[in-house]
């Protein structure tokens, strides 16, 4: 992976690609891994914490500008903390994300 930033219980990490290929025809940009928290009980001792990933490689592929790279990477992002917090795809893209 590359690099870690931890947060409170979510760590953010961001690495070239996905590891695996989100099949034909879709580009992943970002993935929430984890429990959402409308579905948390108590977090088992030594568990790793639930992570976000986004992939540096695929964003850049989508933007031709820096400014495109910093929208979209907030975007992903608030995109991949709905999902952290419970919030389904279609409500998400509902909200614009």
């Amino acid at each position: 992976m590359g690099a870690a930033v931890h947060g409170r219980h979510v760590a953010l990490l961001v690495d070239d690609r996905p590891s695996s290929s989100p099949g034909p025809g879709r580009l992943l940009l970002g993935c929430f891994v984890g429990v959402p928290r409308t579905r948390r009980g108590r977090r088992v001792p030594g568990s790793p914490p639930d992570r976000i990933e986004l992939y540096r490689v695929p964003i850049l592929r989508v933007c031709r500008s820096r400014e495109e790279v910093e929208a979209k990477v907030s975007m992903v992002l608030r995109h991949e903390i709905g999902h952290a917090l419970g919030i389904g795809e279609e409500r998400l893209r509902e909200l614009g994300y």
